[in-house]
């Protein structure tokens, strides 16, 4: 028997699934500053603005083709309005609850506030597999992952962080610097 089980989710979400090419448009709509983040982001500006705005019963989280009819859609935003907490309990896949009022509510919001056509919303309902409540289900005044930069470190500057127990950080802070210095 493994010592750890394999990570499941702790919720079934449900709510209004939106095509990232249509996230702009609510943005602007909602003027929501985008912060220069990618597309596949826009969850954490969202998120910071339903906070500043006091809206905590709705969490955005990017999502990929959910499973829903309309298989050629590309990626997009779901805006949780239902948490359903299952802690390892067997739910069968086939059940989609259905919508409530206060389901209803917000995407009537998103139509008349937002300026989302109703044919671009889908009500979907599915397990959290892609962690859109790790870190709680009330969005959040967070800035989101910030800009991200790959970086390859030579065999040389990795034997430097072991011998001289420099951290990435600095080793890659000096070679910044040397490149910088070099090029002047």
């Amino acid at each position: 028997m493994p010592l750890t089980e394999p990570l499941q989710p702790e919720y079934v979400v449900g709510g209004y699934y939106l095509r990232l090419e249509k996230i702009h448009e609510l943005m602007a709509e909602l003027e929501i500053d985008d912060r220069g983040v990618d597309l596949h982001f826009t969850e954490y500006p969202i998120n910071k603005w339903l906070a500043k705005q006091g809206k905590f019963h709705i969490l955005a989280g990017a999502i990929a083709h959910p499973a829903t009819e309309k298989k050629d859609d590309v990626d997009g935003i779901l805006f949780m309005t239902r948490f359903y907490e299952i802690h390892g309990k067997i739910l069968d896949n086939n059940i989609v609850p259905p919508e409530r009022d206060a389901d209803i509510a917000v995407k009537s919001w998103l139509i008349q506030d937002g300026g989302v056509q109703e044919d671009d919303l889908t009500w979907v309902a599915l397990f959290d597999n892609f962690h859109l409540t790790r870190n709680g289900i009330r969005p959040e005044k967070n800035d989101g992952p910030g800009r991200h930069q790959s970086v390859t470190l030579t065999e040389d500057q990795m034997l430097k962080i072991l011998s001289d127990k420099k951290t990435v950080a600095e080793v890659i802070a000096e070679a910044t610097r040397g490149a910088l210095g070099a090029s002047t």
